[in-house]
């Protein structure tokens, strides 16, 4: 039974370590900017970022609404 719970211990510390591991394993960090649309204008935070997944955090800061697309996707 001693051995049961030291091997039951290991496995939990592992699996532990594993799941922190695993978001730095082969994932490429995603980018983010930021979009303030005024009237008639947008203006980006970064003008480029690498590949991978990108968030647009959009602000409207016009007195008109906006819509805010890229590529068809809002």
């Amino acid at each position: 039974m001693k051995r049961f719970r030291l091997a039951a211990v290991g496995v939990v510390a592992a699996a532990m370590l594993l799941a922190q591991a695993l978001p730095a394993l082969g994932h490429t960090n995603g980018a983010s900017v930021s979009v303030t649309a005024s009237d008639f204008s947008f203006k980006l935070s970064k003008r480029s970022v690498t590949k991978g997944t990108v968030v647009f955090t959009v602000m409207n800061h016009g007195q008109l609404p906006h819509d805010f697309k890229i590529a068809g996707k809002k």
